[in-house]
């Protein structure tokens, strides 16, 4: 049975054909413990990028290099502009995430979502982009969504990983999250509570989400109510509305109550609509 093969595709387009390059000697690499590990790291990336695999035993031979070529990718997506890069700061991360997929280092994939949003407190744009690209490859994303799950769990790694759940665009890596998501916008608290929110507003034609994002309109913290509002803003649905009428009457906070207002008129104007499309039919 012939051996496992790992790699990613890079998106940029069409390249011209060139001579296809000599494969990585990953054995060579791990007999030369003075190697600089910065010129390790991008001939490893250039190799993904020429479309070249690594076999399962090959990986394994960088198990013991995974944190110091973990460091570099964080450098490169904290200096990105203080630097020359032999390749773009965008194949570096997709090809350092493929490569720790590849080679199942979930300690290096968790430690690398946590920091690399841990830098700015915000999702890093070069991640997301990436997380896109290699999720349309269906090799990786039973993988990604086990990952995904375990951090979910970890109250060590959760707001990280919800943080690019709020701002990823894949539907259904959230879609595989629903459960989780769900439990946490209706019992977490804060930016959490929050994150999961904002990730959940993308599925809000499921009748579950609809419900608990609805619910969230009477919490108690008034930031939660603030988010909810913004979410539900531009929806009309009749349970939302009567929701909406019980909290205007007892809300305090001027900026939530504009909100809701604004959510009630919907009522109106559907009324309004309703009674035009009926003299017209007559």
């Amino acid at each position: 049975m012939p051996e496992q093969a790992f790699g990613g595709d890079d998106d940029s387009g069409q390249q011209p054909q060139q001579q296809p390059a000599k494969k990585l000697d990953l054995k060579k690499y791990a007999s030369q413990p003075d190697l600089n590990i910065r010129d390790l790291f991008w001939k490893i990336i250039e190799n993904y990028a020429n479309k070249k695999t690594f076999s399962k035993e090959e990986l394994e031979l960088l198990t013991h290099e995974r944190m110091a070529l973990l460091r570099i990718i964080l450098s490169i997506l904290k200096n990105q502009k203080n630097a020359y890069l032999p390749l773009s700061v965008k194949s570096a991360v997709m090809y350092s995430i493929t490569l720790f997929l590849d080679a199942k280092w979930q300690d290096v994939f968790e430690e690398f979502m946590v920091k690399s949003y841990g830098e700015n407190n915000k999702p890093a744009q070069q991640v997301l982009i990436a997380f896109e690209n290699i999720y349309k490859k269906d090799s990786y994303k039973e993988q990604i969504i086990e990952y995904f799950r375990k951090m979910i769990r970890n109250r060590d790694m959760i707001e990280a990983v919800l943080a690019y759940l709020a701002k990823v665009k894949i539907k259904d890596l959230l879609e595989n999250l629903k459960k989780e998501l769900l439990i946490i916008a209706r019992s977490d608290i804060e930016k959490n509570q929050h994150y999961a929110m904002y990730a959940l507003a993308k599925m809000m034609e499921n009748n579950d989400v609809k419900s608990v994002l609805n619910s969230l309109i009477i919490h108690w913290d008034s930031e939660t109510r603030r988010v909810a509002v913004d979410i539900l803003k531009n929806e009309n649905d009749t349970a939302l509305i009567e929701i909406a009428k019980r909290q205007n009457a007892i809300e305090n906070d001027p900026q939530i109550k504009k909100a809701l207002e604004k959510i009630i008129k919907k009522e109106q104007v559907k009324q309004n609509n309703n009674q035009t499309n009926a003299v017209d039919d007559s």
